[in-house]
């Protein structure tokens, strides 16, 4: 009886996994995007391994073995890449290694100069040799666990994820110090010499940058991801030991150092973003225009970010065109909806000098009497009627990029002990409030949302530059931080 059982069991997992198989979408071009990235794997390997080899002896790298590795990477019939082109051929997202190569030299040669301190020609760092190692591991494993998904079509497993992290830093983790980068510092090599200590997480958000376009650049958009601001509810996040603002209102934005006069403003509600998932459905890639049909809700370069921004500040109250002016990347779990973006926008910013309604509105199909081309036919980008179609009235000031690399389901924070958090930031302190030296949002995850669309906050701390104009920085006391809290809706479709 019980040997029948057993055998039931077995057919019945065969039977599912057969189930599965004939339901995941695995596309055309999944094997051709796995070999290109076994061969990126293969070449930050070897690279490393010259690199490690040079510090333990301190030398210069070998000019022959980065040569070697090179070869087998691309350039030759037998080389790696055109290996993977020959034998896919259509179906491959495009022919050779789209730039690749020079993605992995920028990251490799930035690890190099970030960890390895020692002066030219090269010191003995046995340190640096064993990080190349612990990164070679890190970047193996997080594209071995996508690839593996990608095989199946399916979504990348997170455990499996989660348990590459952890080899690499475990400070996020079980924090016992069993992380690569923590063991070389147990090991007394000098690690702190290279400023080690610290910096794991920064190098981890490198490769992990690096894997998220080069993922997107080479594997097929296996789903969409898709945001929606919503309406606020409750606080987000602090300033310490702030009295000014001490809690940061949900779905709002702040904007200045100490001295500044501008109030914080809502974000709008209802406006949409929409990305391509990649890889194990887990690597967040641009959606372009012609994907989506317009450019108010994808992801590339000239996209919208939202609607337009109202800024209340009495006769220098503004309206702030966002849009993307590089493609937006990032990572996604989507079994826990925990997400990490990088996304640098444009901003534009309307002198209109309207404090009661900053950005015109579209009202029953026209553009109100507050927009510079009044009854024109329009659509509204929000709950709150806010539109694209609808233009400021009042000069515009030139274009200046705002970068929230690390928007986050997490946390998001600038310290510094003299409130000085931006460059070349002349008060100190945030937000009107000189005695702020710690700024923090705090996001949530929308959990699983695989089946369900759920709530979710993307929090993002940054700086914000000068826009040029000598009233509009007076009185927001700019260069300076910005901190903004996103209430969104996240769901992933197919």
């Amino acid at each position: 009886m019980v040997t029948k059982v057993k055998a039931l069991l077995v057919l019945g997992a065969f039977a599912a996994m057969a189930t599965g198989t004939a339901q995941a979408q695995i596309p055309a071009t999944a094997g051709c995007s796995n070999a290109k990235m076994k061969c990126a794997t293969n070449y930050t390997k070897g690279i490393l391994g010259v690199q490690a080899k040079a510090a333990k002896a301190g030398v210069a790298e070998d000019p022959l073995g980065i040569q070697k590795v090179t070869d087998k990477y691309s350039g030759l019939a037998t080389s790696c890449i055109e290996k993977s082109d020959t034998k896919f051929g259509a179906n491959c997202v495009g022919a050779g290694d789209g730039g690749l190569k020079a993605e992995m030299d920028a990251l490799m040669g930035g690890l190099k100069t970030q960890l390895y301190t020692n002066p030219a020609p090269m010191g003995a760092n046995a340190c640096f040799a064993g990080q190349t190692k612990c990164v070679a591991n890190l970047i193996k494993g997080v594209i071995g666990v996508d690839s593996k998904a990608l095989k199946g079509g399916l979504f990348s497993d997170n455990l499996a994820m989660d348990k590459v992290l952890s080899k690499f830093d475990d400070t996020a983790f079980l924090n016992l110090g069993k992380g690569c980068m923590q063991k070389l510092d147990a090991a007394g090599k000098a690690c702190t010499l290279t400023g080690l200590s610290g910096q794991a997480a920064s190098v981890q958000d490198q490769v992990t940058a690096f894997i998220n376009q080069s993922t997107c650049e080479q594997s097929p958009a296996g789903a969409t991801y898709n945001v929606t601001t919503t309406a606020p509810v409750g606080n987000c996040g602090t300033t310490s030991p702030g009295t000014v603002n001490p809690l940061l209102v949900c779905g709002s934005l702040y904007i200045g150092g100490g001295a500044g006069t501008t109030p914080y403003g809502a974000t709008p509600a209802g406006s949409a973003s929409r990305f391509n998932l990649a890889g194990g459905k887990n690597r967040v890639c641009p959606r372009t225009q012609a994907e989506t049909g317009s450019n108010l809700d994808c992801s590339d370069v000239g996209c919208f970010f939202g609607t337009p921004l109202p800024i209340v500040n009495g006769p220098l109250s503004t309206c702030v065109d966002n849009a993307f002016i590089t493609k937006g990347y990032g990572a996604l779990v989507p079994k826990t909806g925990v997400f990490k973006g990088d996304i640098l926008l444009g901003s534009t910013v309307a002198v209109t000098s309207n404090a009661a309604e900053p950005c015109p509105k579209c009202i029953a199909g026209a553009c109100d009497s507050a927009a510079a081309n009044a009854g024109a036919s329009c659509t509204p980008g929000s709950t709150t009627n806010e539109s694209h179609d609808c233009l400021p009235a009042g000069p515009s000031l030139p274009q200046f990029a705002v970068s929230l690399a690390g928007i986050t389901t997490g946390t998001s924070s600038l310290t510094n002990g003299s409130g000085l958090f931006c460059p070349s930031q002349a008060n100190a302190g945030a937000f009107g409030d000189p005695a702020v030296t710690n700024i923090t949002e705090t996001g949530t995850p929308a959990g699983d949302i695989t089946v369900l669309a759920g709530a979710a906050t993307l929090a993002s701390v940054y700086c914000i530059p000068a826009t040029g104009n000598v009233l509009i920085d007076g009185a927001a006391d700019l260069p300076g931080p910005g901190a903004v809290s996103l209430q969104i809706s996240a769901d992933v479709l197919p």
